[in-house]
């Protein structure tokens, strides 16, 4: 650790400007856009914990928060948020401490009742207690943000004109992805359930765009039901609709066929009653007569059961027996179950639908395809006139579709030099450090070339360079000198030797002194600064080879 900062502090000596000015300009922008990463993506994911409340009970939750130091928004409609990890143990914590209390409204209007209060506030409170109450419910609609409630009471007179049933206004603050329609009928049935003798007829139901969602007086009246009716048929229409215009795009492509449907719908409730009657296949009772006159009257009717039959009069080969009578009658009596059934229609079956197709004439191909299924979609089998279906070809203008596409090359290359633009930080940052590593590497690299140029050149020759200013004029290049060869010095700190290694490194200097000649030097200004440098500035020198050593070691 010693050993970096010391090459950071020798760096830092022996820049220069621009490379110091790059160097913290880069480290900044690289600290703020690591911040900035770190501190979105450090914070936690709101959820509501109360929708608006009254600004005192604002202040007492912020309080609480506070307190327990947990991390809270507060938006501009009076809603509280925290972070959904804590959103559970924040509603817990508050509601053992009853706060807020306007969630409670309800039992705060009935807990102030007073037996001497005259009947009219009695009723007033209660009629409190009931909106608060009514409120609350709402509220915890998912798709209802915060919730208004007023109800007026209606009057039970013993006079029939003084007579009139309650209402309710509610007010809804929703979500913008909330089914308008759904959450009006899901609040209607909540106030009719919960206020006595309220109808849905009675309640209005409006947004804070003061738009209306539900009116219960034309709810119940014909231009209601001609409404949803109209609603229900354009709802289908858009379902064929789109259907086909999904098998056309896969079959022939996209934007080749214009498709045009027109469903009617009966909205007419039908009750239907129906009465089936079937005979047992066993007889439910029997019963036979016979009777019987004459000698051979025995005989003759049983002949005439044998052969299933009823016989009266004279038998045949009766002759001169005509007082002789005979007669058998059988009856078979047979259940008849009766079925009674009584069937309910409900409004919205389909008894018309008209589909119209325009083809482009690239996609002519396809067309019997097309149809086909176009006629099993809407059930049309060629006997029912209400069921049509007619596929027509024509060439289609690709004018709008060419400016379309060139739109979406436009705005997909600005969507692309957003992004580019959105990296440009990143890469500026990219680029400020590869030439801040570059600037680095490049002053450690001039900087060993100075030591080891000032090795090469001799221990004394800085003292004799600061000593003798006037050398450093250039001198002609003529102009030699000879140098005697010096006899090598005993470094500091050179570790005790044999006499045998002594001897033997005491040879190879005396034969490398013998046979080395002093090589004739140029003066180089540039070295002579250098060295003049190192003389007035030895400790910037020193670390530097300091920090080198430390390099070797590690």
């Amino acid at each position: 650790m010693g050993g970096t900062l010391l090459k950071l502090r020798t760096w830092w000596e022996t820049a220069d400007r621009t490379t110091k000015t790059v160097t913290l300009i880069g480290g900044g922008l690289l600290a703020a856009l690591l911040f900035g990463i770190f501190y979105f993506s450090s914070r936690p994911s709101m959820d509501m914990l109360f929708p608006r409340l009254e600004p005192s009970e604002q202040g007492r939750v912020i309080q609480k928060l506070q307190e327990r130091k947990i991390p809270y928004e507060q938006r501009t409609d009076g809603s509280i948020y925290v972070a959904s990890n804590r959103l559970a143990e924040t509603r817990a914590m508050l509601a053992m401490e009853g706060i807020p209390s306007a969630a409670s409204a309800g039992m705060m209007w009935l807990n102030d009742l007073s037996f001497t209060d005259p009947q009219s506030l009695q009723d007033e409170k209660i009629r409190l207690a009931l909106e608060a109450s009514m409120r609350e419910t709402i509220e915890y609609m998912e798709p209802v943000i915060s919730a208004q409630v007023h109800i007026a009471p209606g009057e039970n007179s013993p006079f029939v004109g003084e007579r009139s049933e309650p209402s309710a206004s509610v007010m809804l603050q929703l979500r913008p992805a909330a089914d308008r329609t759904a959450v009006a009928e899901a609040v209607v049935a909540t106030l009719t359930g919960g206020v006595r003798n309220l109808a849905a007829r009675s309640i209005q139901v409006t947004d804070t765009k003061g738009e209306v969602l539900w009116d219960g007086i034309g709810e119940q009246g014909v231009t209601a039901i001609a409404s949803r009716k109209r609603q229900a048929e354009l709802a289908q229409a858009e379902r064929y609709r789109r259907d086909l215009e999904q098998m056309i795009a896969r079959v022939a492509g996209p934007g080749k066929a214009v498709v045009s449907v027109e469903v009617e719908m009966n909205f007419d409730r039908q009750d239907v009653s129906r009465t089936s009657e079937k005979g047992l296949p066993q007889p439910i009772s029997e019963s036979a007569v016979r009777e019987l006159m004459g000698n051979n009257a025995i005989s003759a009717v049983s002949a005439g059961a044998e052969g299933g039959g009823t016989t009266t009069g004279p038998q045949p080969g009766a002759a001169g027996a005509g007082r002789e009578y005979g007669s058998a009658q059988e009856t078979k009596n047979y259940g008849v179950e009766v079925t009674q059934s009584e069937t309910s229609v409900a409004p919205g079956k389909v008894v018309a639908a008209r589909v119209s197709i325009t083809l482009d004439e690239a996609a002519a191909t396809a067309r019997q395809a097309i149809e086909e299924h176009a006629r099993t979609l809407i059930g049309a089998t060629g006997q029912d006139e209400n069921f049509q279906v007619a596929v027509a070809t024509a060439a289609f203008d690709t004018t709008t579709v060419d400016e379309a596409s060139k739109a979406m090359a436009t705005a997909k290359s600005q969507a692309m030099m957003q992004q580019i633009i959105s990296l440009i930080p990143v890469l500026a940052l990219v680029v400020v450090g590869f030439l801040v590593i570059k600037a680095v590497g490049k002053a450690a690299r001039s900087n060993a070339d100075v030591l080891l140029t000032a090795a090469a050149v001799g221990g004394g020759r800085g003292a004799m360079v600061a000593s003798q200013p006037q050398a450093l004029a250039p001198a002609p290049e003529s102009a030699t000198a000879h140098a005697a060869p010096a006899q090598p010095a005993q470094p500091r700190g050179e570790p005790q030797l044999s006499e045998a290694a002594k001897k033997r490194a005491e040879d190879i200097r005396r034969s490398m002194a013998q046979e080395v000649e002093a090589i004739p030097e140029k003066f180089d200004r540039n070295l002579a600064q250098i060295l003049l440098l190192a003389d007035e500035r030895p400790e910037s020198v020193a670390l530097l080879v300091k920090s080198w050593l430390l390099e070797e070691v590690n």
